[in-house]
């Protein structure tokens, strides 16, 4: 997977346009993680992905502690399984600024014994979810949730487009 991230003042920008096959056996897996603990932003441009991780999975998993704003984009079909942990196709969380979360594609997120989430955004500010494909969310033994926005201090809006949503 990518892993970029940074303290303090700086700004993180991934940009992927090729596909992302990550597996972990024994631990965690992610597409992409990205995060910052300073005041800067986060930025996710990806295609196609596809994890599987033991204790958790993530497609994208950006954060921006501070001030920063998050901004995630996938572009193709969004995969994430686990059998332990969490699974969620984008996991964007901006703990002081908006967020936004976008996709083209269909998202699946799996989970046995975690939450599932396609979509999960967060923020102190607005927070965003669009999703252009259909969205699958399920576990075993946890909560699932298709599109999930949450804003602590400004707006909070979900836009399905014409995708079927499903969560069990």
């Amino acid at each position: 997977g990518v892993l970029a991230q940074t303290y303090l003042t700086g700004y993180v920008d991934v940009t992927q346009t090729g596909a992302i096959d990550v597996t972990s056996a024994t631990g965690s897996a992610y597409g992409v993680l990205a995060a910052t603990t300073g005041v800067g932003g986060v930025t996710v441009d990806t295609g196609a992905i596809d994890v599987s991780g033991y204790a958790a999975a993530y497609g994208v998993h950006a954060n921006a502690s501070a001030t920063g704003a998050v901004s995630v984009t996938t572009n193709g079909i969004v995969s994430a399984a686990t059998t332990n942990g969490n699974a969620a196709g984008i996991y964007a969380n901006a703990a002081g600024g908006t967020v936004g979360a976008y996709a083209t594609g269909n998202i699946t997120a799996t989970s046995v014994n975690g939450n599932a989430e396609g979509i999960h955004a967060q923020g102190n500010g607005n927070a965003t979810v669009t999703s252009a494909g259909d969205v699958t969310a399920t576990s075993t033994f946890g909560a699932a949730y298709a599109l999930h926005a949450v804003s602590n201090a400004g707006d909070a809006s979900v836009d399905a487009g014409a995708g079927v949503i499903d969560a069990s």
